[in-house]
């Protein structure tokens, strides 16, 4: 099983399906190994691919194995580098505990959350702000107008001319690459003007002194 992606923390939190704080709690303490990366400067903790198979592979079956077995499937693991392989748990003259591991169904779930990745990749211009690639809206202000219950009533008003799956694509990309510095509002500039109640706001009355005056030449 020779893997060459890695992924930052976000990104492979994203690709094992599990929240940002699970999988960034389970580096801190050596239940997923990670190594460090340049990027644009600075060093950056990323997850190499196998490693997250084993790690999502070890949420789901941890259960089936003794408490204390699974750092021997672990270094198994690491030793043979496949996807499916045993381990001896335990071994005497009158018994041996065996046991089969196969992380090929792992390895689909994982590969279809990489193609998915790559895809909200790819819909970002460059830039801290960047635009919806093909028009020239904020992405980040798009995906900020989509509600926390999904609701994308507001975005769809704002910018008719998306489609739904453009939106919703907007919005996830927006949580897997949080904003950096001030957010955008979570209304339109347009829903904002509609909503504001203009009714006591005194206005002048046109009267003789305010008329336009003809000045001689």
């Amino acid at each position: 099983m020779v893997e060459s992606a890695s992924y930052s923390l976000r990104e492979a939190a994203y690709v094992a399906d599990l929240p940002f704080d699970r999988l960034e709690k389970a580096s801190e303490r050596g239940e997923v190994l990670t190594s460090t990366r340049l990027v644009k400067g600075r060093k950056v903790r990323v997850v190499p691919k196998k490693e997250l198979v084993l790690f999502r592979y070890s949420l789901d079956h941890r259960q089936e194995l003794p408490k204390t077995s699974w750092s021997a499937v672990q270094a198994r693991f690491r030793q043979k580098q496949t996807p499916r392989f045993t381990v001896v748990l335990s071994e005497d003259a009158s018994f041996t505990l065996t046991v089969a591991v196969d992380l090929r169904a792992t390895s689909r779930q994982v590969d279809e959350r990489e193609q998915r990745l790559r895809r909200l990749r790819d819909i970002a211009g460059g830039g801290d702000d960047p635009l919806l690639k093909g028009t020239d809206i904020p992405l980040y202000r798009l995906a900020a107008l989509v509600a926390d219950d999904g609701d994308i009533s507001r975005a769809k008003a704002a910018f008719p001319s998306l489609d739904e799956a453009r939106i919703r694509d907007a919005a996830e990309f927006a949580r897997l690459y949080p904003k950096k510095g001030r957010p955008y509002p979570d209304r339109s500039l347009k829903e904002t003007l509609t909503s504001l109640d203009l009714s006591d706001i005194p206005f002048e009355q046109d009267d003789e002194n305010n008329a336009p005056r003809e000045v001689g030449v």
